[in-house]
């Protein structure tokens, strides 16, 4: 393989690498200020969270250019682990916007909203149904852990 080639495709998959890492953890972090009742926290780490998986993406689509044009001869363990990276990083940040989506809709109201209770049910009910209809088996097992913390209040 060209040397100039290799350090091209071993930049890039550090780019996606170190952008999906990024991206990863200010996504989880958002979950925890949205745990902590911090909205405008959490819209702040997902937006930058959004920002550093785009340009990881910028990263794996020159990367899927190359390949197209017959550059990438071969995959390494790097680029395999970079996909990985970026594929996660997506799936995590799509999970933890629809888990904050979800615990701000499951909150208790505040201190003098008090709302009927059989509303309160009817409406966590209705998110169940829907992430019951969208999420496959063990995402939906995961999800379903998550809200049942919150089903009691």
């Amino acid at each position: 393989m060209d040397e100039a080639i290799n350090e091209k495709l071993e930049e890039l998959a550090m780019l996606i690498i170190a952008n999906s890492g990024a991206a990863r953890s200010a996504a989880f972090e958002a979950l925890e200020q949205a745990k902590k009742g911090n909205s405008e926290s959490a819209d702040k780490l997902l937006k930058s969270a959004g920002e550093s998986l785009q340009e990881a993406h910028e990263a794996h689509r020159c990367l899927l250019q190359m390949d197209a044009a017959g550059q990438v001869p071969q995959m390494s363990v790097l680029l395999c682990h970079a996909q990985d990276h970026l594929m996660g990083s997506a799936l995590a940040q799509d999970l933890i916007q629809e888990m904050i989506t979800l615990h701000q809709a499951l909150k208790p109201p505040a201190q003098g909203q008090a709302q009927d209770r059989g509303q309160q049910g009817q409406q966590k009910g209705e998110f169940l149904f829907h992430a019951a209809i969208i999420l496959p088996g063990g995402v939906w097992f995961f999800l379903l852990k998550y809200i049942c913390r919150f089903w009691r209040t």
